[in-house]
Protein backbone atom coordinates (compact mmCIF):
# COMPACT_ATOMS: atom_id res chain seq x y z
CA UNK A 1 0.00 0.00 0.00
CA UNK A 2 1.59 3.76 -1.20
CA UNK A 3 1.61 6.34 0.97
CA UNK A 4 1.61 9.98 0.17
CA UNK A 5 1.78 12.84 2.90
CA UNK A 6 0.40 16.15 1.15
CA UNK A 7 0.57 19.47 2.49
CA UNK A 8 -2.92 21.93 1.59
CA UNK A 9 -2.83 25.35 3.37
CA UNK A 10 -2.12 24.68 7.13
CA UNK A 11 -2.86 21.02 6.78
CA UNK A 12 -0.76 17.69 6.10
CA UNK A 13 -2.98 15.13 4.88
CA UNK A 14 -1.43 10.99 4.77
CA UNK A 15 -3.16 9.68 2.15
CA UNK A 16 -2.91 5.77 1.16
CA UNK A 17 -3.93 3.94 -1.53
CA UNK A 18 -7.07 1.70 -2.39
CA UNK A 19 -7.77 -1.88 -2.55
CA UNK A 20 -7.11 -2.79 -6.05
CA UNK A 21 -10.78 -4.29 -6.44
CA UNK A 22 -12.01 -0.94 -4.88
CA UNK A 23 -9.75 0.83 -6.79
CA UNK A 24 -10.93 -0.68 -10.20
CA UNK A 25 -14.16 -0.22 -9.41
CA UNK A 26 -13.88 3.61 -8.57
CA UNK A 27 -11.82 3.98 -11.62
CA UNK A 28 -14.41 2.93 -14.04
CA UNK A 29 -16.94 5.11 -12.12
CA UNK A 30 -14.39 7.86 -12.55
CA UNK A 31 -13.58 7.30 -16.27
CA UNK A 32 -17.08 7.24 -16.99
CA UNK A 33 -18.22 10.78 -14.96
CA UNK A 34 -14.56 12.11 -15.83
CA UNK A 35 -13.28 11.05 -18.50
CA UNK A 36 -15.20 12.23 -21.34
CA UNK A 37 -15.67 15.42 -20.63
CA UNK A 38 -11.17 15.11 -19.71
CA UNK A 39 -11.13 14.16 -23.39
CA UNK A 40 -10.97 17.78 -24.43
CA UNK A 41 -8.67 18.81 -22.29
CA UNK A 42 -6.02 16.39 -23.40
CA UNK A 43 -6.59 16.12 -27.11
CA UNK A 44 -5.25 19.79 -26.95
CA UNK A 45 -2.09 18.79 -25.29
CA UNK A 46 -1.98 15.55 -27.42
CA UNK A 47 -2.48 17.17 -30.47
CA UNK A 48 0.47 19.55 -30.57
CA UNK A 49 3.87 18.60 -31.65
CA UNK A 50 5.78 20.69 -29.11
CA UNK A 51 4.13 23.93 -29.73
CA UNK A 52 2.16 25.80 -27.49
CA UNK A 53 -1.26 24.12 -26.35
CA UNK A 54 -4.35 25.91 -28.80
CA UNK A 55 -6.24 28.04 -25.92
CA UNK A 56 -9.67 27.57 -27.86
CA UNK A 57 -9.28 23.98 -27.46
CA UNK A 58 -7.96 23.81 -24.35
CA UNK A 59 -10.81 26.77 -23.20
CA UNK A 60 -13.54 23.63 -24.80
CA UNK A 61 -12.30 21.16 -23.04
CA UNK A 62 -12.50 22.70 -19.50
CA UNK A 63 -16.18 24.09 -20.45
CA UNK A 64 -17.04 20.37 -21.49
CA UNK A 65 -15.47 19.20 -17.92
CA UNK A 66 -17.72 21.92 -15.98
CA UNK A 67 -20.41 20.94 -17.75
CA UNK A 68 -20.58 17.52 -15.92
CA UNK A 69 -19.98 17.98 -12.78
CA UNK A 70 -22.58 20.23 -10.63
CA UNK A 71 -22.52 20.30 -6.90
CA UNK A 72 -24.05 17.13 -6.34
CA UNK A 73 -21.84 15.17 -8.57
CA UNK A 74 -18.68 16.74 -6.54
CA UNK A 75 -19.98 16.25 -3.06
CA UNK A 76 -20.47 12.21 -4.52
CA UNK A 77 -16.86 12.28 -5.21
CA UNK A 78 -15.69 13.59 -2.13
CA UNK A 79 -17.62 11.06 -0.30
CA UNK A 80 -16.43 8.30 -2.42
CA UNK A 81 -12.65 9.45 -2.69
CA UNK A 82 -12.17 11.00 0.69
CA UNK A 83 -12.14 7.47 2.66
CA UNK A 84 -11.42 7.83 6.48
CA UNK A 85 -9.76 4.64 6.35
CA UNK A 86 -7.03 5.85 3.73
CA UNK A 87 -7.41 9.46 4.20
CA UNK A 88 -5.70 11.51 8.05
CA UNK A 89 -4.38 15.03 8.50
CA UNK A 90 -2.64 17.03 11.26
CA UNK A 91 -2.68 20.88 11.77
CA UNK A 92 -1.81 22.77 14.62
CA UNK A 93 0.09 20.36 16.14
CA UNK A 94 -2.80 17.97 17.24
CA UNK A 95 -2.20 14.36 16.46
CA UNK A 96 -2.91 12.42 13.30
CA UNK A 97 -7.01 11.66 12.73
CA UNK A 98 -8.82 10.12 10.17
CA UNK A 99 -10.85 12.56 7.79
CA UNK A 100 -14.36 12.53 8.32
CA UNK A 101 -17.35 14.45 7.07
CA UNK A 102 -17.85 15.75 11.09
CA UNK A 103 -14.09 17.42 10.65
CA UNK A 104 -13.68 18.79 6.76
CA UNK A 105 -14.39 22.50 8.34
CA UNK A 106 -11.39 21.88 10.58
CA UNK A 107 -9.26 20.12 7.88
CA UNK A 108 -10.06 22.53 4.85
CA UNK A 109 -9.98 26.59 5.21
CA UNK A 110 -12.07 26.83 1.48
CA UNK A 111 -13.85 24.28 -1.13
CA UNK A 112 -10.77 25.06 -2.83
CA UNK A 113 -8.23 22.84 -0.61
CA UNK A 114 -10.93 19.63 -0.63
CA UNK A 115 -10.41 20.16 -4.63
CA UNK A 116 -7.02 19.87 -4.29
CA UNK A 117 -7.09 17.28 -2.16
CA UNK A 118 -9.23 15.07 -4.35
CA UNK A 119 -6.65 15.47 -7.00
CA UNK A 120 -4.02 14.24 -5.05
CA UNK A 121 -6.28 11.07 -4.18
CA UNK A 122 -7.01 10.30 -7.91
CA UNK A 123 -2.73 10.95 -8.47
CA UNK A 124 -1.86 8.85 -6.58
CA UNK A 125 -4.49 5.84 -6.89
CA UNK A 126 -4.75 5.89 -10.84
CA UNK A 127 -1.79 7.90 -12.32
CA UNK A 128 0.36 4.71 -12.32
CA UNK A 129 -2.72 2.52 -13.91
CA UNK A 130 -3.56 6.07 -17.00
CA UNK A 131 0.27 6.95 -17.33
CA UNK A 132 0.96 2.86 -18.54
CA UNK A 133 -2.07 3.07 -20.53
CA UNK A 134 -1.08 6.28 -22.01
CA UNK A 135 2.45 4.55 -23.23
CA UNK A 136 0.67 1.85 -24.96
CA UNK A 137 -1.42 4.37 -27.03
CA UNK A 138 0.96 6.11 -29.13
CA UNK A 139 4.78 7.61 -28.96
CA UNK A 140 4.76 11.28 -27.27
CA UNK A 141 1.52 11.20 -25.48
CA UNK A 142 2.64 9.94 -22.10
CA UNK A 143 5.86 12.22 -22.01
CA UNK A 144 3.45 15.32 -23.34
CA UNK A 145 0.95 14.64 -20.03
CA UNK A 146 4.09 13.16 -17.79
CA UNK A 147 3.57 16.66 -15.78
CA UNK A 148 -0.43 15.78 -15.17
CA UNK A 149 0.28 12.16 -14.18
CA UNK A 150 3.81 11.50 -12.48
CA UNK A 151 5.91 12.73 -10.44
CA UNK A 152 6.06 14.31 -6.52
CA UNK A 153 5.23 18.03 -6.11
CA UNK A 154 7.03 19.86 -4.00
CA UNK A 155 4.72 20.08 -1.24
CA UNK A 156 4.29 16.06 -1.31
CA UNK A 157 6.65 12.90 -0.83
CA UNK A 158 5.55 9.22 -1.39
CA UNK A 159 6.71 6.23 0.10
CA UNK A 160 5.36 2.75 0.16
Amino acid sequence: MARQEVVIGTTTFYLYTFAPRDALRIFGDLQKDLLPSLGGVLASVASEDGGDINPETLLAGIKSFSVSLDGKALDAWCDRLIDPERVTYEKNGKDARKLTKANMDDAFEDFAEILELLFHIIKLNFAGPLGRWLGLSGPGLKEKLGGLLGGSSPSSSESS
